[in-house]
């Protein structure tokens, strides 16, 4: 335990005792696990193994979330970011932001085989089987018995072999590696291409707008499902498809949509307002609720939005003293709010 503090080697030395319920019943082992966060909730590996579990019961939602935080307590580490990133790829098609975690970890250890090998994957599933093999062929380079890396290499040529023009398919080596932000630049393309449509992001997020306003929630939803897959950066459309998402009855999806919103314009007041919104009236989770709150006002001390919004959560909590402080506030900015003086008379 070298180089960690006195309290890291407390967490790690009670965190091993736990190690013997990972393997076994899910609820019990997370039951134990969130038990133990309740004394170390920074724990990185804690969480990444509750996201885990999570997947394991079918808890998406919560399995996002633990990987998140493991990822932000840990920034960089193989095991955590490869989980993040294999969620990304499968649950919600995410490539971009996949290929980025995963890249970032492949540049301080370019013979990490599973960072390889999930890149790889990433090849497959968008069609660029070319960089799917060059991966593989690095495995292969690195870990010869690796029979399941060759299982994979020799189906894609298989493949092509049997696509191809007449003739025995040969593939030849290299010589030399290619560059890998070449190879990755090739698969972002592919990702870009996915979409196939001429239209511009800003021609496809109207068209969104104009069905969610015709009433045409799915069809809305859809257009923006695929503006993102061509502009994965795209911080408004993944706003609206988290308030799309839970017009649907899908908080799950509400949630994570939001949250890349956040990630992509963490300064935008009124994204965070919607996330800390969906955390405390859907889901129950006051405390990142109030988080988001706070971040918003830090930035934004006069938003009346928000200073109502903490009031009401103070008042719901019992805190009449920080309620009052906050309506309190609003109705100074806001002389004539009428729900502010109503909600001050209420709660004194």
């Amino acid at each position: 335990m070298n180089g960690l503090s006195m309290k890291d080697q407390v967490a790690q030395a009670a965190y091993s005792q736990l190690q013997s319920y990972l393997a076994g019943d899910v609820p019990l082992a997370v039951e134990r696990v969130e038990f133990f966060l309740k004394s170390h909730p920074d724990f990185a590996q804690a969480h990444n193994d509750l996201g885990v579990l999570y997947y394991r019961a079918g808890d998406l939602l919560r399995s996002l979330a633990n990987y998140e935080k493991a990822n932000r307590l840990d920034a960089g580490n193989p095991t955590f970011v490869k989980n993040l990133a294999e969620f990304y790829t499968v649950e919600l098609g995410w490539f971009d932001d996949a290929i980025a975690l995963l890249t970032g970890v492949l540049k301080n250890r370019p013979e990490d085989t599973e960072i390889l090998g999930s890149l790889a994957a990433i090849g497959v599933k968008t069609g660029r089987t070319n960089e799917a093999e060059i991966f593989l062929d690095r495995i292969l380079a690195l870990e010869p018995w690796n029979q399941e890396a060759k299982s994979l290499l020799d189906d894609l040529r298989q493949g092509k072999a049997e696509n191809g023009p007449s003739g025995a398919f040969v593939q030849e080596a290299p010589s030399a590696p290619p560059q890998i932000d070449a190879v990755l630049q090739g698969l972002r393309q592919s990702i870009s291409d996915l979409a196939g449509s001429s239209e511009t992001p800003e021609e496809r997020y109207r068209e969104a707008v104009l069905h969610a306003e015709r009433g045409m929630v799915a069809e809305a939803v859809k257009e923006l499902e695929e503006l993102v897959k061509a502009a994965p950066d795209h911080a408004l459309a993944f706003n609206d498809l988290g308030v799309l998402y839970y017009r649907l009855g899908d908080p799950g999806r509400s949630l994570s949509a939001h949250e890349q919103a956040v990630r992509l314009e963490p300064h935008n007041p009124t994204f965070r307002k919607n996330l800390a919104n969906l955390c405390y009236s859907a889901l129950g989770r006051t405390d990142e609720a109030i988080c988001h709150f706070t971040e918003v006002l830090r930035e934004y001390p006069q938003d009346v939005e928000t200073l109502l919004a903490l009031g009401q959560i103070s008042a719901v909590n019992n805190l009449g003293e920080q309620a009052r402080v906050f309506v309190s506030k609003a109705l100074e900015l806001e002389p004539w709010n009428q729900e502010a003086r109503e909600f001050l008379e209420l709660i004194t």
